[in-house]
């Protein structure tokens, strides 16, 4: 087997640190410009939104994490419904 030796920008790293163990679709993407990831199941979703994460300030969770992805330059989008499954996706710029 041959190896392949991949220079990855820095935020593709800080997104691969930002990601739980999950039993879920995991897609890590680069565009010119930006680097992303979305994380997504076909479970039994929420009737949870973005407008519902300021009212989590009280936890680390998802209202941490979308902080941590602020701080990078970034931004962080949750789309769940009950049946539906969670999907949340994070966008970083490249450099």
């Amino acid at each position: 087997m041959v190896g392949v030796h991949v220079e990855l920008p820095g935020p593709v790293w800080a997104l691969v640190g930002l990601v739980p163990t999950f039993v879920a679709i995991v897609l890590l993407y680069y565009r010119p410009g930006e680097v992303g990831l979305r994380i997504q199941d076909d479970g039994v979703g929420s009737e949870l939104g973005m407008k519902d994460l300021d009212l989590l300030k009280t936890s680390f969770g998802l209202f941490g994490l979308r902080e941590r992805v602020q701080l990078l330059g970034g931004s962080l989008n949750i789309k769940t419904a009950p049946g539906q499954g969670f999907c949340l996706e994070i966008n970083l710029p490249e450099g």
